[in-house]
Parts: structure tokens; C-alpha cells; sequence
């Protein structure tokens, strides 16, 4: 496991969150300011002690905020959420201040200059433990596995884990299938990362009991992704092919911020739901539920939505994409509402510089694939040589893809596209 060394004292400020603080909450302008400073003063000290330079530490760092802002749409941290002594800003970045943070942050900067110590070789991956699920969502891109007998047993899944913390990674996504069928095994699972890695549960909410929500954090599970296509219940329940998908939603959200995880939705954007009012009502409806996030994301051609025309058409992502910088730029954004994401804008320079490379999704069969919906098999976590089939696909190779998207940032943004040219040589 690779680790970062840091003392209580680095970590400390004035400004921190008490740790006891078990529901999540939106953080002022003021606080916001200084917790985004204190954030970039501690990444410039991994620069520094990376690069032995402050010069180029500083300019390191400085490009990897100027590639961020581009690709995010958005300068510094439009929102923090606070929970249980940490800061949060994206659904795909570990909490700060912490150990997993920082390992997060030199994965970063090592994408610019190589760092001296060893960094993580993931940020991240989506990893199914089942191909059950009490569901039949239209948009499922599993469909062709979906409720046949699980691959993997109780002990290889343990050792895909082991694979994974071996490899370093800082956070990890249980997906499926349903992952909450298989209750044990995903409990036993949290528990080995604990400390290690952040753990989410991609979930339908379906059967999210109290109880089980209360095991789950004491697990060691940071939060819970829940899965909702539509505010209105029949809609929803149509789309999931269930008549109770939707009461679960209500059910499952509740019990999990009672039982002190952070929640999440995340929306796959159908043509048939895309419409400025349908995303508004969505965020009301989210806002109402206290989550801390939103997610939305694009349809993809893949599972049961293949040889389908259900990819959004070039008004439909203008669409989106509008609605989202306009949400990250209006001031009752900065209330009670959630976070928003929106990883469709991250590839708006038509690159998807980050799957198989920074992060990976790992099926139910222990399969590598870049993505869940770039379903080319990479190895298989299981193969003694896994990591090294992985580092030696052309999927991982993504300079291409990364400088094409350098290449787009404009010349206001810091100089980036020379810049990070030449820290690289």
C-alpha cells in the first residue's frame, strides 16, 4: 500500500470542522475562501516536497488548478460540504484533510511532473461484487449479465480488494447489480479498505434498511450513491420496472442520513427527461432530501439501451451543460442545494482522459473494462499480472486524449497548454 506520511500538525487549522459533527453541511462564502486556500497551500506543500523546488512546486500546482478550473467549468471550489471533519467538494474527490486526500492529490501532480515518491496508480474504481438485483432499469448496461450466478466468490472478491489497495487507490464505488444483495460480503469488504481508501455504494436503495444503513457506517462506508431517474414516483418505478423502486429511494435516503452517511443521486438524463424543468424540479426534489450531491449523467448505447437512439443530440448536451454552469454560477446555488456534477462537461472537449488510466470499473466477473460503458476487457483483477496488463493497454495510455484537451484550454487560463508541455520534458 502506498502511503503518505502526515503528522497531526500538517493537518491542523483553525478553520477545521469538529470531527463529532455527523450530518453534513454547506459552508459559507468566508469559510469557503479560506478552506480553498488552505487546501491549495497544502497541495503546494506536496509539490514542494515532491519537486525539492518551491518554483516548481508552485508552478506544478498552479497548472494543475488552471487544467481543473477548464475542465470542470468552474474557478476554485463553488461549494463545500462539511462532514464528520472533512471537507468535501466533488463526488470524485476524497475529503480533506486526510491521508487519502493527499495520495489523491500526488496522483494529480504526477500526472504533470513525476513525483519522486511512488504514486497511487489509481484515483479510483467502480467495482460490481454481483450481477443480482431485484430491478430491471431500462438503462442498465449490464443487462446481458443481469441475475445470472455470481463469478466471484467471498474470497476472490477479497483478493480483487487486496489487488486494489496494493495497487493504491483512494476512493472505491460498490456497484452491481444490486450490491446490497450481497450485504456480508460488502461489509466485509469496507472494512479491509477502512482507512485506506473512501468507500461509496453505488445502490438502488432497494432494501436499505435502517438497520443496514447502521451497519454500513459502522463498516467504515462514507456514503451512498442512490440511483433516481425521475421526481415523480410512477415515472420513476416505470423506468425501474418495480411498483416500491421509488419508496426505497424515500426509505433508503432517510435511513442513511439518520445512520450519519453522506447521500447522493445520481440521474442518468434520458431524452425523455432532459428539459430545464425536469432538472430544476430535480434539484428542488434532491434539495428537499438533504443530499450532498448530484450526479448526471449522459446515456450511453451499451446493456439495454444498445443499438438504441438514446444518446443525447448536440442541443440536448448544450442543454445540459447550460444548466449546469448556470446552477454552479447562481447564488441560491450556494444554500441547502447539493453539490452538482456533471462528467459529460469534464469530456466536453470530446476526451475521456481519465478511464483506464485513473480510473477503472471492475465487473462482477473481475474483469477490467475503462469504463462502465467502454466494455473492452483490459485483464482480470484475479491474474497474478493484473496491474501490469492494465499499465500496458493502449486504453491506458491517454496522453494523446489528455494533450488534445491541454491543447483546447485557452491561453488566459495561466498558459496551461505550454506549461504542462514543458514541466513533462
Amino acid at each position: 500500500m502506498n502511503t503518505v506520511e502526515i503528522s497531526n500538525k500538517q493537518l491542523e487549522n483553525p478553520i477545521a470542522p469538529k470531527a463529532a459533527d455527523t450530518h453534513p453541511a454547506v459552508i459559507g462564502d468566508v469559510k469557503r475562501i479560506s478552506i480553498s486556500l488552505w487546501t491549495g497551500l497544502r497541495i503546494l506543500a506536496l509539490a514542494r516536497r515532491e519537486y525539492h523546488s518551491v518554483k516548481k512546486g508552485l508552478k506544478v500546482a498552479k497548472e494543475l488548478v488552471a487544467f481543473r478550473n477548464h475542465v470542470f467549468g468552474f474557478p476554485f471550489a463553488p461549494k463545500h460540504i462539511v462532514h464528520e471533519g472533512k471537507y468535501y467538494t466533488h463526488l470524485q474527490m476524497p475529503g480533506f484533510p486526510s491521508p487519502v486526500f493527499d495520495r489523491f492529490a500526488l496522483r494529480s501532480l504526477n500526472y504533470y511532473a513525476p513525483i519522486r515518491s511512488k504514486p497511487d496508480r489509481l484515483q479510483s474504481v467502480i467495482f460490481a461484487i454481483t450481477k443480482k438485483c431485484p430491478l430491471r432499469c431500462e438503462h442498465c448496461f449490464e443487462w446481458s449479465e443481469l441475475s445470472s450466478k455470481d463469478s466471484l466468490t467471498t474470497e476472490q472478491l477479497h483478493v480483487v480488494i487486496d489487488n486494489f489497495l496494493t495497487m493504491g487507490i483512494s476512493q472505491i464505488f460498490f456497484s452491481g447489480g444490486e450490491p446490497l444483495v450481497r450485504f456480508d460480503d460488502l461489509l466485509s469488504l469496507i472494512k479491509k479498505a477502512q482507512g485506506l481508501a473512501e468507500c461509496w455504494i453505488y445502490t438502488s436503495a432497494f432494501g436499505l434498511t435502517r438497520e443496514k444503513a447502521k451497519r454500513l457506517k459502522e463498516s467504515g462506508t462514507l456514503g451512498v450513491i442512490v440511483s433516481v431517474d425521475h421526481v415523480e414516483a410512477e415515472k420513476h418505478n416505470a423506468f425501474r420496472h418495480h411498483p416500491q423502486s421509488f419508496y426505497w429511494v424515500e426509505e433508503g435516503l432517510k435511513n442513511a442520513r439518520e445512520a450519519g452517511l453522506l447521500t447522493a443521486l445520481s440521474c442518468c438524463i434520458t431524452k425523455e427527461f432532459i428539459s430545464e424543468e425536469n432538472l430544476k424540479a430535480y434539484m428542488q426534489k434532491a434539495k428537499e432530501w438533504g443530499v450532498s450531491f448530484v450526479q448526471l449523467l449522459e446515456p450511453r448505447a451499451v446493456g439495454h439501451f444498445a443499438n438504441k437512439e438514446v444518446e443525447l443530440d448536440k442541443n440536448e448536451k448544450e442543454l445540459l451543460a447550460k444548466f449546469y454552469l448556470h446552477y454552479l454560477s447562481d447564488p441560491w446555488y450556494k444554500s441547502d442545494f447539493p453539490i452538482l456534477t456533471y462528467p459529460g462537461y469534464d469530456q466536453k472537449d470530446g476526451a475521456c482522459f481519465m478511464a483506464g488510466d485513473r480510473t477503472i470499473y471492475v465487473n462482477a466477473s473481475g474483469d477490467i473494462q475503462p469504463c462502465p460503458f467502454c466494455q473492452t476487457k483490459l485483464g482480470n483483477m484475479l491474474d497474478e499480472n493484473a496491474e501490469e496488463k492494465l499499465d500496458g493497454s493502449p486504453f491506458c495510455d491517454v496522453s494523446k486524449r489528455w494533450e488534445e484537451t491541454v491543447k483546447k484550454i485557452p491561453n488566459k487560463e495561466a498558459g496551461v497548454r505550454e506549461k504542462v508541455f514543458e514541466l513533462q520534458s
